[in-house]
C-alpha cells in the first residue's frame, strides 16, 4: 500500500531532484568546457611558438618548450607520437604526471621532429577545483532553498483554489455554482476536475431526485386505488354478495398492480419495447364507471366520442395510468359540466369546464393551475412511448390531447 504524502513535500522533492540534476549537469558541462577552453589556448600557444622559432631557429624556446628529433624521444614519449603527422598536436599524462602537448613539427632532413610544451604548470582548471566546488554546494543550497520557496508558495495557490472549489461545492445545493468556479478556474487540471465533480455530482443529484419522484409518483397512483378498495370493502361488510362492490374491488387491485407497474417502468430509466395495441373504449369505460359516482357528486357528467373497435399502440398498464391521472385531474381541477372525452387518429383529447377560482381576502382571484403530479407522471409516462401530452385553455374549457409523436 503506498504511504500517503502531502502535496508540498512532494512538489518539493521533485523540484530539488530537478534542480540538483540540473546543477550536476550544467556544472559538468561547464567543467568540460573548460577543460576544452584550457586546451585550445595551449595548443594555440604551441602554435605560435612553432611558427616563432621556424622564423628564427636560433632563438631560444621559451620556458617550459623543448624541440626533439625522433631520436631523442623517450620511450613513453615515443609510443603515443607513433604515427603523428606534421601539425597534428597529441596531448596526454605520462606516468611521472607531467601533462604534456606534443606538435608535429615539418619535416626536415628526413628526420621528425617534435615541440614539446609541459603545460602541467599552466593548468588553471585544475587548480579551481576545489573552490568551483565550494561554488556549486552553495549554489545547491540555494536552490534546495528555492526550490522548497516555490514549492511551498504553489501548493498555497493551489490550495486556495481548491478551497475555492470545495466551498462552491458545499455552500451550494446544486452543482451550478461548482461548474462556474471551474469554468473561471485558469489551471486547466483544476477546471477538469472541477467540471467533472460537478457532473458527478448533479448526476448523483438527479438520481436521488428522480428516487424522490418515483416514490411521489407511486403514492399518487395507489391513493386512488386504495380508496376504491376501502369503499369495497365497506360495502362488501354491509353486504357480501354486492357484486358492484366486488367489481371495483377487483379493479382497484388491477389498477394498483398496472399503476405500481407502470411507475417502476418509468423509474427504471431502460428503453422500453414497443407496447402491444389495447383497446380504448373498454379502458375509458371501466373508468367512467369507476369515477362516476365523483364525477356526480361535482355535478360533471361524462361524453364520450370513442369508436367501439379503436385501438392504440399503449399497453393497457399504461393507457389506464395515464387516462386514470387525466380523467381524475379532470373532476377535481374542473367545474360543473361535461367532461368529454373523443379519440380519433391516434388522438385522444379530454376536455373539462373551467373552475370558477375563489377569492383571497383582498378580493382578487386566485390563480388555479392544478394537474400537477398526476399530469407530471403521465407527460413521463407517455415520453417513454413517444407520446405527447399537450394541454391548453379554449374559451371557457381545459383542453388536454394525447397524439402519437410519429403518426
Amino acid at each position: 500500500m503506498t504511504r500517503p504524502t502531502s502535496l508540498a513535500r512532494l512538489l518539493t522533492r521533485q523540484w530539488i531532484g530537478f534542480g540538483l540534476l540540473i546543477l550536476v549537469g550544467a556544472s559538468l558541462l561547464a567543467l568540460l568546457a573548460l577543460f576544452v577552453l584550457e586546451d585550445s589556448f595551449i595548443d594555440a600557444r604551441l602554435r605560435e611558438v612553432a611558427a616563432a622559432h621556424t622564423d628564427a631557429p636560433a632563438s631560444p624556446l621559451p620556458r617550459g618548450f623543448v624541440r626533439l628529433e625522433q631520436g631523442q624521444l623517450n620511450s613513453e614519449i615515443a609510443a603515443r607520437t607513433q604515427g603523428m603527422q606534421a601539425g597534428w598536436i597529441r596531448e596526454f599524462r605520462l606516468d611521472d604526471g607531467r601533462y604534456l602537448h606534443v606538435l608535429g613539427l615539418p619535416v626536415a632532413a628526413n628526420s621528425q621532429a617534435y615541440l614539446v610544451f609541459d603545460a602541467e604548470a599552466t593548468l588553471r582548471v585544475n587548480q579551481a577545483l576545489p573552490r568551483g566546488l565550494m561554488l556549486v554546494l552553495v549554489l545547491a543550497s540555494a536552490l534546495v532553498v528555492a526550490a522548497w520557496l516555490l514549492a511551498q508558495r504553489l501548493v498555497r495557490r493551489l490550495d486556495a483554489r481548491i478551497q475555492a472549489l470545495l466551498a462552491a461545492a458545499a455552500g451550494n445545493d446544486s452543482s451550478q455554482a461548482l461548474r462556474l468556479t471551474a469554468a473561471s478556474e485558469p489551471i486547466l487540471e483544476l477546471r477538469a476536475l472541477g467540471l467533472a465533480l460537478a457532473t458527478a455530482w448533479q448526476d448523483r443529484l438527479d438520481a436521488l431526485a428522480r428516487e424522490h419522484e418515483t416514490l411521489a409518483f407511486l403514492a399518487h397512483e395507489l391513493r386512488t386505488p386504495l380508496q376504491s378498495a376501502r369503499g369495497s370493502l365497506a360495502l362488501l361488510r354491509q353486504q357480501p354478495a354486492h357484486a358492484l362492490a366486488l367489481a371495483r374491488l377487483e379493479r382497484a387491485i388491477n389498477r394498483l398492480s398496472r399503476g405500481s407497474h407502470a411507475v417502476l417502468m418509468l423509474a427504471s430509466g431502460e428503453p422500453v419495447a414497443t407496447a402491444h395495441n389495447s383497446a380504448v373504449r373498454p379502458n375509458v369505460l371501466a373508468l367512467v364507471e369507476e369515477f362516476a359516482a365523483m364525477a356526480e357528486s361535482r355535478s360533471q357528467q361524462f361524453e364520450l366520442a370513442i369508436d367501439v373497435d379503436a385501438q392504440w399502440p399503449l399497453s393497457e398498464e399504461v393507457a389506464e395510468t395515464v387516462l386514470a391521472n387525466l380523467m381524475l385531474n379532470a373532476i377535481t381541477h374542473g367545474g360543473a359540466g361535461s367532461i368529454r372525452i373523443e379519440y380519433a387518429k391516434f388522438e385522444l383529447t379530454i376536455s373539462n369546464p373551467l373552475a370558477s377560482a375563489p377569492a383571497n381576502p383582498k378580493g382578487e382571484a386566485l390563480e388555479t393551475t392544478g394537474y400537477g403530479l398526476g399530469l407530471e407522471l403521465s407527460r413521463r409516462l407517455l415520453a417513454r412511448f413517444d407520446w405527447v401530452l399537450e394541454q391548453s385553455q379554449h374559451a371557457d374549457r381545459m383542453v388536454t390531447r394525447l397524439r402519437a409523436r410519429s403518426r
